[in-house]
């Protein structure tokens, strides 16, 4: 696919850096974000289909990659906090999530890192 640098591109670069600001939001939606730059859900969804992604997939990677930095970074701090503070709305997804992501708990790859 020779496409570069396409005004839907752009656009979908936009949204994508507005979503990793909003991590944090536990009920950030494709409607609400869809709603942020004035186009449909549909066309949302659209943007995010040119690049074989999802809306829903982009930000569950983004919050699991997000959270693996702090986690890493911030070795006393609780990593249920951290869960939290990335708008996981349930400990037992994020685990399930996570090591399917990255193939160990969160727990786990603390403990390698701090050794």
């Amino acid at each position: 696919n020779a496409r570069k640098n396409t005004v839907a591109d752009q656009h979908l670069t936009m949204i994508q850096a507005f979503i990793l600001r909003q991590l944090a939001y536990g009920d950030l939606t494709p409607s609400l974000t869809a709603n942020h730059f004035r186009i449909s859900t549909r066309h949302l969804h659209k943007l995010f289909a040119r690049d074989g992604m999802t809306f829903g997939r982009f930000l569950l990677d983004a919050r699991l990659t997000s959270c693996r930095s702090r986690i890493l970074a911030s070795p006393d701090e609780p990593i249920s906090d951290i869960v939290f503070s990335h708008g996981f709305q349930s400990l037992s997804h994020f685990s399930r999530a996570f090591r399917q992501k990255f193939g160990c708990s969160a727990n786990q790859l603390r403990k390698t890192y701090r050794n």
